[in-house]
């Protein structure tokens, strides 16, 4: 019988629970969201659909180029 799945499971689960309770019993949070951050999500949000757009057919085809030549030997 192997222990290390179940310890890894049993890990897994404590570290959920322990996370879970920490947020649950926090008193205060001293955090500050600036205006400027939309602006900032909204760039990166624009920035990855122009990736996937324009840049996702380069990559596909460099990528097609790279293993036909294997197959052509």
């Amino acid at each position: 019988m192997d222990i290390a799945p179940f310890l890894e499971e049993y890990l897994m689960k404590l570290l959920f629970v322990f996370t879970v309770l920490m947020f649950l019993f926090s008193d205060t949070v001293y955090a500050y969201l600036d205006p400027g951050i939309g602006t900032m999500l909204i760039q990166l949000l624009a920035g990855v659909a122009l990736f996937i757009g324009i840049g996702w057919r380069f990559i596909i085809r460099f990528f097609k180029k790279l293993f036909n030549k294997d197959k052509g030997r």
